[in-house]
Protein backbone atom coordinates (compact mmCIF):
# COMPACT_ATOMS: atom_id res chain seq x y z
CA UNK A 1 0.00 0.00 0.00
CA UNK A 2 1.96 2.97 -0.74
CA UNK A 3 1.89 6.12 1.27
CA UNK A 4 -1.14 8.14 -0.62
CA UNK A 5 -3.51 5.35 0.05
CA UNK A 6 -2.67 5.10 3.61
CA UNK A 7 -2.77 9.09 4.71
CA UNK A 8 -6.31 9.05 2.57
CA UNK A 9 -7.50 5.69 4.66
CA UNK A 10 -6.03 7.57 7.91
CA UNK A 11 -8.10 10.53 6.89
CA UNK A 12 -11.28 9.09 6.40
CA UNK A 13 -11.04 7.60 9.79
CA UNK A 14 -10.57 10.82 11.54
CA UNK A 15 -13.08 11.91 9.17
CA UNK A 16 -15.72 9.55 10.41
CA UNK A 17 -14.55 9.61 14.48
CA UNK A 18 -14.68 13.55 13.86
CA UNK A 19 -18.43 13.22 12.43
CA UNK A 20 -19.62 10.81 15.26
CA UNK A 21 -18.21 13.58 18.07
CA UNK A 22 -20.18 15.94 16.41
CA UNK A 23 -23.15 13.69 16.51
CA UNK A 24 -23.15 13.02 20.00
CA UNK A 25 -22.66 16.82 20.70
CA UNK A 26 -25.74 17.09 18.88
CA UNK A 27 -27.25 14.48 20.88
CA UNK A 28 -26.05 16.54 24.35
CA UNK A 29 -27.69 19.96 22.72
CA UNK A 30 -30.67 19.24 25.22
CA UNK A 31 -28.53 19.43 27.53
CA UNK A 32 -28.13 23.00 27.21
CA UNK A 33 -31.39 23.94 26.24
CA UNK A 34 -32.66 22.40 29.61
CA UNK A 35 -30.11 24.58 31.46
CA UNK A 36 -30.30 27.73 29.75
CA UNK A 37 -34.29 27.17 29.97
CA UNK A 38 -33.68 26.71 33.65
CA UNK A 39 -31.50 30.43 34.31
CA UNK A 40 -33.91 31.94 32.29
CA UNK A 41 -36.29 30.96 34.49
CA UNK A 42 -34.67 32.31 37.39
CA UNK A 43 -34.40 35.24 35.63
CA UNK A 44 -37.96 35.59 34.74
CA UNK A 45 -38.77 34.63 38.19
CA UNK A 46 -36.43 37.48 39.60
CA UNK A 47 -37.60 40.08 36.77
CA UNK A 48 -41.59 39.78 37.78
CA UNK A 49 -40.11 40.39 41.31
CA UNK A 50 -39.70 43.87 40.19
CA UNK A 51 -42.06 44.47 37.37
CA UNK A 52 -45.03 47.13 38.37
CA UNK A 53 -48.32 48.04 35.82
CA UNK A 54 -48.85 50.99 37.41
CA UNK A 55 -44.91 52.22 36.77
CA UNK A 56 -44.66 54.52 33.61
CA UNK A 57 -43.51 51.83 30.91
CA UNK A 58 -40.33 51.94 28.71
CA UNK A 59 -39.99 55.20 25.99
CA UNK A 60 -38.66 55.45 22.80
CA UNK A 61 -34.80 53.69 22.59
CA UNK A 62 -34.64 52.94 26.54
CA UNK A 63 -36.31 49.86 25.76
CA UNK A 64 -33.57 48.70 23.24
CA UNK A 65 -30.86 49.95 25.94
CA UNK A 66 -32.98 47.86 28.77
CA UNK A 67 -33.28 45.10 26.44
CA UNK A 68 -29.12 45.23 26.04
CA UNK A 69 -28.50 45.33 29.37
CA UNK A 70 -30.58 42.14 30.09
CA UNK A 71 -29.22 40.63 27.32
CA UNK A 72 -25.34 40.94 28.50
CA UNK A 73 -26.19 40.20 32.23
CA UNK A 74 -28.21 37.39 31.89
CA UNK A 75 -26.63 35.69 28.86
CA UNK A 76 -22.89 36.24 30.69
CA UNK A 77 -24.75 35.07 33.54
CA UNK A 78 -26.24 32.23 31.59
CA UNK A 79 -22.98 31.18 30.38
CA UNK A 80 -21.47 30.76 34.36
CA UNK A 81 -24.35 28.70 34.94
CA UNK A 82 -24.21 26.24 32.19
CA UNK A 83 -20.03 26.55 32.37
CA UNK A 84 -20.72 25.31 36.07
CA UNK A 85 -23.28 22.14 35.39
CA UNK A 86 -20.71 21.52 32.43
CA UNK A 87 -17.55 21.78 34.82
CA UNK A 88 -18.50 18.74 37.32
CA UNK A 89 -19.76 16.69 34.25
CA UNK A 90 -16.51 17.49 32.34
CA UNK A 91 -14.01 16.82 35.31
CA UNK A 92 -15.51 13.68 36.23
CA UNK A 93 -15.37 12.38 32.62
CA UNK A 94 -11.65 13.27 32.59
CA UNK A 95 -11.22 11.80 35.71
CA UNK A 96 -13.25 8.12 34.45
CA UNK A 97 -11.17 8.24 31.33
CA UNK A 98 -7.77 8.24 33.35
CA UNK A 99 -8.84 6.35 35.44
CA UNK A 100 -7.78 8.53 38.60
CA UNK A 101 -9.97 10.75 41.49
CA UNK A 102 -11.43 14.00 41.71
CA UNK A 103 -11.48 16.08 45.12
CA UNK A 104 -15.22 16.86 45.40
CA UNK A 105 -14.40 19.66 47.26
CA UNK A 106 -12.08 21.35 44.36
CA UNK A 107 -14.70 20.51 42.24
CA UNK A 108 -17.47 21.96 43.99
CA UNK A 109 -15.54 25.55 44.86
CA UNK A 110 -14.94 26.05 41.00
CA UNK A 111 -18.29 25.40 40.19
CA UNK A 112 -19.76 27.17 43.03
CA UNK A 113 -17.65 30.25 42.14
CA UNK A 114 -19.34 30.32 38.36
CA UNK A 115 -22.90 29.80 40.17
CA UNK A 116 -21.73 32.82 42.61
CA UNK A 117 -20.63 35.01 39.39
CA UNK A 118 -24.08 33.91 37.83
CA UNK A 119 -26.07 34.92 40.77
CA UNK A 120 -23.75 38.53 40.75
CA UNK A 121 -24.87 38.99 37.15
CA UNK A 122 -28.58 37.88 37.93
CA UNK A 123 -28.74 40.40 40.31
CA UNK A 124 -26.48 43.55 38.09
CA UNK A 125 -29.31 42.49 35.32
CA UNK A 126 -32.25 43.41 38.11
CA UNK A 127 -30.01 46.65 39.30
CA UNK A 128 -30.27 47.72 35.51
CA UNK A 129 -33.70 46.22 34.73
CA UNK A 130 -34.71 49.08 37.97
CA UNK A 131 -32.23 51.70 36.71
CA UNK A 132 -33.42 52.02 33.06
CA UNK A 133 -37.21 51.55 34.53
CA UNK A 134 -36.42 54.86 36.53
CA UNK A 135 -34.55 56.71 34.17
CA UNK A 136 -36.53 55.65 31.17
CA UNK A 137 -37.38 59.22 30.08
CA UNK A 138 -33.56 60.47 30.33
CA UNK A 139 -32.45 57.64 27.77
CA UNK A 140 -34.87 58.45 25.49
CA UNK A 141 -34.66 61.40 24.86
CA UNK A 142 -30.77 61.33 25.17
CA UNK A 143 -30.86 58.63 22.62
CA UNK A 144 -33.02 60.55 20.24
CA UNK A 145 -29.93 62.24 19.09
CA UNK A 146 -31.75 65.86 18.92
CA UNK A 147 -34.64 64.54 16.66
CA UNK A 148 -38.03 64.40 17.96
CA UNK A 149 -37.63 60.98 18.49
CA UNK A 150 -35.12 58.27 17.11
CA UNK A 151 -34.38 57.76 13.38
CA UNK A 152 -35.22 54.71 11.88
CA UNK A 153 -31.64 53.26 10.89
CA UNK A 154 -30.60 53.89 14.32
CA UNK A 155 -33.14 51.80 15.38
CA UNK A 156 -32.61 49.21 13.08
CA UNK A 157 -28.96 48.66 13.51
CA UNK A 158 -29.63 48.95 17.61
CA UNK A 159 -31.85 46.20 16.84
CA UNK A 160 -29.58 44.74 15.08
CA UNK A 161 -26.67 44.50 17.07
CA UNK A 162 -28.74 42.95 19.81
CA UNK A 163 -29.60 40.46 17.55
CA UNK A 164 -25.71 39.76 16.69
CA UNK A 165 -24.83 39.77 20.50
CA UNK A 166 -27.70 37.10 22.11
CA UNK A 167 -26.78 34.94 19.00
CA UNK A 168 -23.23 35.41 19.97
CA UNK A 169 -23.71 34.87 23.44
CA UNK A 170 -25.96 31.68 22.47
CA UNK A 171 -23.30 30.06 20.82
CA UNK A 172 -20.63 30.99 23.80
CA UNK A 173 -23.42 28.56 25.95
CA UNK A 174 -23.92 25.96 23.30
CA UNK A 175 -19.63 25.68 23.09
CA UNK A 176 -19.75 25.49 26.67
CA UNK A 177 -22.48 22.81 27.37
CA UNK A 178 -21.11 20.56 24.68
CA UNK A 179 -17.25 20.36 26.27
CA UNK A 180 -17.89 17.85 28.59
CA UNK A 181 -18.90 15.51 25.76
CA UNK A 182 -15.33 16.22 24.34
CA UNK A 183 -13.88 14.60 27.52
CA UNK A 184 -12.89 11.17 26.36
CA UNK A 185 -11.13 13.70 23.29
CA UNK A 186 -8.91 15.74 25.61
CA UNK A 187 -8.41 12.21 28.18
CA UNK A 188 -6.60 10.89 24.88
CA UNK A 189 -4.11 14.32 24.85
CA UNK A 190 -3.90 14.63 27.81
CA UNK A 191 -2.27 11.14 28.05
CA UNK A 192 -0.62 11.37 24.62
CA UNK A 193 1.35 14.74 26.28
CA UNK A 194 2.66 12.99 29.19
Amino acid sequence: MDPLSKLAEKNKKHAEIKKKERLEVLGHIPFALVSLAAYISIVVFFGTDTYDPNEVNLWGMSKQVWFVAIVLSAGVGGIFFVASLAFIVWVQLIARNLKTKVSIFKLFFFSLISLSISFLLLLLGKYLDWLIHHNSLSIAEFMSFGFETTPFPIEIAVNFLILCIAMFLLQIAMFVASFPFKAKRHAREVTANK
